[in-house]
This record gives C-alpha cells, structure tokens and sequence, in this order.
C-alpha cells in the first residue's frame, strides 16, 4: 500500500518565502537604480561631448572667415585681413586671429562655455 506524506506549512516557510521575495526586490531595485544612474552620467558626457563637436565646428568657421578674407584681400570688419570679430552663428560665437608676422591664424569657438580653439601654420606662395 501506497503511503502519501501530507507536508503541512509551518510558519517556517511562509518567512523563508517573504524573507526571498524581499531579497529579489531589494535587487532588482538597487539594479534599476544603478541602471539610471549609468544614463544618467552617459547623458551627460554624451551632451558634453556634442558641445565640444559644435565648438570645433565654430573655431573652423572663424578659420574659414579669416583664409576668405586673406585670399579674397578684403578685410570686411576694418580690423586687419584675417582678424574677425566675434560673430554669432547657431547659438554660439567664433572670432579669429591672423597674425602675419609668424604666418598663424587662430580661430576660437565657443558653444554653451565649451571653448575649443584651432590654430593653422601657412607658408607664402
């Protein structure tokens, strides 16, 4: 004959169940949270990172103005051929230097106070 053995629930179980579902949470949660905290500081330097991008673009803009205004002769501003002023362009500024004497332009960027500058070496014809 068959004998069947009825396991009866102590209060045992029932703690070791609420003890384990707890647990779970407790790390599920802290995961959740780190996992925000990682976008939270990749967002960040991601935006950083853009703003650098846009402000080496500005600095090559300023580079740009000032070979345009040495090439071309025409000082547009009346401030030296290749000297620019700051101009605003797509939410940030540029300006440039041309500096004749040592053959070196240098043209600045600046986008949300990320400032990058770029700085060219030429040789006469």
């Amino acid at each position: 004959m068959l004998k069947f053995y009825r396991l009866e629930r102590t209060g045992h179980n029932q703690g070791f169940i609420l003890l384990s579902t707890v647990l779970i949470f407790s790390f599920v949660g802290v995961l959740g949270l780190s996992l925000v905290e990682y976008l939270t500081v990749r967002q960040s330097s991601i935006a950083l990172e853009i703003d650098r991008a846009k402000a080496l673009y500005l600095a090559e803009a300023g580079l740009s103005h000032a070979i345009y205004e040495i090439k071309n002769d025409f000082d547009e501003d009346g401030n030296g051929l290749g000297n620019v002023e700051t101009t605003e362009l797509g939410g940030g500024h540029y300006c440039s230097e041309h500096d004749p004497h040592v053959l070196v332009i240098t043209g600045v960027g600046e986008y949300n106070q990320v400032k990058r500058r770029v700085q060219i070496k030429y040789s006469p014809l």
